[in-house]
């Protein structure tokens, strides 16, 4: 039995291991052995009533509950009436799946495998702190040589074989609908103590804070990214952090999981660097301080020259960017405001309008802005030396 202080993580890694009791007690050793041999033999094997795998076996066990096409209508489009570990993780982590819902197919999943537990005691509302995606092809026919291909990575992944994980990265291409990401967020779900999903915003966070210059897309650059967890001597706590962030933008109540967090995106060396009583949007304004440059707002000082300030109020803050709120010396960043419009080769797009009425000095602004751009370029390049446009900006 599971204990109501247990937390999701070890709600879905339960589940994992009882699906990997499952596998080992159902998983014909006939079949197996025939499956390595070849198709020929695998396929003889799988269309033979006596010799099935454990898709089928587990299908068959699930069609046997009155409510299983009700609550996983998907279903009944699996021809092949087989079900792999992507079926049964991605129905309950559904983009679209409300809590209650969740919650149902999680118990039903359970009771198939005939584990006693009540879900709905324990399991809080964790769909802003694990990754849920549109299912698309994820909830589809597989062939059943592809099913058992997965279920050999599934149970890699909860033994915590690398040399079996590697094989998956390196035959996922040839699974219908799993890609990369979906990869990285099955290997997330089963154990996040020890693995990192690369869904959207996690991969956006990373990107944001330099942490890796390019998405991992290979067992080796994945591997090497989640060794930071290791080489920085973090809790098994700091991917969990890392994607809870990612989601919902809120940083950890207490010192050690904001310290831990700032680590792993190389935004901190001294643990002593946040103060308990630290401003917590302070704490944020450090973790994005290497925001790429924006132009945020303008004021206009005394004694400047009419000509070119026009109309424009002394003193007054011209604020381009609302995402950012000025404390007197203090530049707050408020990521929750930030959207992405649109992105294209890895780069934000996003659109700024300011307003106002005739005379107001929109278009006095503008040329200001036009003045500083042009005038912190010329200082970066006579800074370095720089004499025409052949040369090249140091990085």
């Amino acid at each position: 039995m599971i204990n109501d202080t247990q937390k999701w993580h070890e709600v879905y890694k339960k589940l994992a291991d009882e699906l990997s009791k499952f596998y080992t007690n159902y998983r014909n050793q006939n079949s197996k052995d025939n499956y390595e041999k070849g198709n020929d033999h695998f396929f003889r094997f799988v269309n033979s009533d006596q010799n099935k795998l454990v898709g089928e076996i587990f299908y068959e066990k699930c069609k046997g509950k009155p409510n299983f096409f009700s609550l996983f209508n998907w279903a009944k489009n699996i021809s092949e009436e087989s079900l792999d570990p992507f079926h049964i993780f991605v129905s309950f982590n559904n983009n679209n799946t409300t809590l209650d819902k969740k919650i149902e197919r999680l118990q039903f999943y359970f009771n198939v495998l005939e584990y006693k537990i009540n879900v709905a005691e324990y399991l809080k509302d964790n769909r802003f702190s694990v990754p849920h995606i549109p299912v698309m092809r994820l909830l589809t026919n597989r062939t059943k040589e592809t099913q058992d291909e997965i279920w050999k990575f599934f149970i890699g992944i909860v033994n915590n074989d690398k040399q079996i994980i590697k094989q998956g990265f390196e035959n996922y291409y040839k699974w219908y609908g799993i890609g990369f990401v979906v990869i990285t967020e099955m290997l997330f779900w089963v154990d996040s103590s020890n693995y990192i999903s690369l869904d959207k915003n996690t991969s956006k966070l990373l990107l944001q804070n330099n942490v890796v210059n390019k998405i991992p897309n290979d067992f080796q650059t994945y591997f090497s990214l989640i060794g930071r967890k290791e080489n920085l001597t973090l809790s098994d706590e700091i991917f969990r952090t890392l994607i809870k962030y990612a989601y919902d933008n809120d940083l950890p109540k207490n010192k050690d999981g904001k310290n831990e967090l700032l680590k792993f995106l190389g935004k901190v060396e001294d643990k002593e660097f946040i103060s308990i009583d630290e401003d917590e949007q302070e704490v944020e304004q450090q973790i994005i301080q290497n925001l790429k440059f924006q132009l945020i707002a303008m004021k206009v000082l005394d004694n400047q020259n009419k000509r070119y300030t026009k109309n424009l109020i002394n003193d007054e803050l011209y604020q381009f960017n609302k995402n950012f709120e000025f404390k007197e010396d203090l530049v707050v960043y408020h990521k929750k405001g930030d959207i992405d419009l649109y992105k294209i080769d890895g780069i934000d797009i996003n659109i700024n309008v300011i307003v106002g009425e005739n005379g107001s000095g929109k278009s006095t602004l503008l040329e200001l802005a036009f003045m500083i751009i042009n005038n912190v370029s010329r200082r970066i390049f006579e800074k370095q030396g720089l004499k025409n446009g052949t040369d090249k900006l140091a990085p």
